[in-house]
C-alpha cells in the first residue's frame, strides 16, 4: 500500500512538465541543499533521506529551476573563491620560503667569507 506522500509525489509526477532527466539533476541538487540545512542545524541524516521532499519540492513548485540555479552558482562562486584564497596562501607559503633560503644563503657566503659573488676569470687576470 502505497503511502500519502507516495501518492502526492505520483500525483505530481503525472502532471509535471519537467523531463525525467532534469527533474533528476534537480532534486539531486536540491536534496543536497536540504541535507546541508540539516547538518547545520545539527541533524545528521543521509542525502537519500531528502530525496522524495526534494522531488516533491520541485514539482510542486515550492522550489523553482531558477533558484536550484542561482544556489549552484553560488555554491560555484563560493568554491572557487575558496580555491583561489588557498593558491594566494600557498603561493605566500613558498615566497616567505624562497625568501628564507636565499637570506641564509647569503649569510652562508658571508660566513665563509665570500662576498657572495663569485669573480670570473677576467676578474681574476686584472689583479
Amino acid at each position: 500500500m502505497a503511502t500519502k506522500e507516495e501518492l502526492v509525489l505520483e500525483d505530481l509526477l503525472s502532471k509535471t512538465d519537467i523531463n525525467r532527466y532534469e527533474l533528476v539533476q534537480l532534486a539531486a541538487y536540491w536534496s543536497k541543499e536540504l541535507k546541508r540545512k540539516e547538518d547545520a542545524a545539527g541533524n545528521r541524516k543521509d542525502v537519500r533521506d531528502f530525496i522524495t521532499q526534494a522531488m516533491t519540492d520541485v514539482l510542486s513548485k515550492k522550489v523553482s529551476r531558477e533558484d536550484i540555479q542561482k544556489l549552484l552558482k553560488a555554491q560555484t562562486e563560493e568554491v572557487v573563491s575558496a580555491a583561489m584564497t588557498a593558491a594566494q596562501e600557498l603561493l605566500a607559503v613558498k615566497d616567505v620560503k624562497k625568501t628564507e633560503k636565499e637570506e641564509k644563503k647569503e649569510v652562508s657566503g658571508k660566513k665563509d667569507g665570500k662576498k657572495g659573488k663569485a669573480k670570473s676569470k677576467t676578474e681574476k687576470k686584472k689583479k
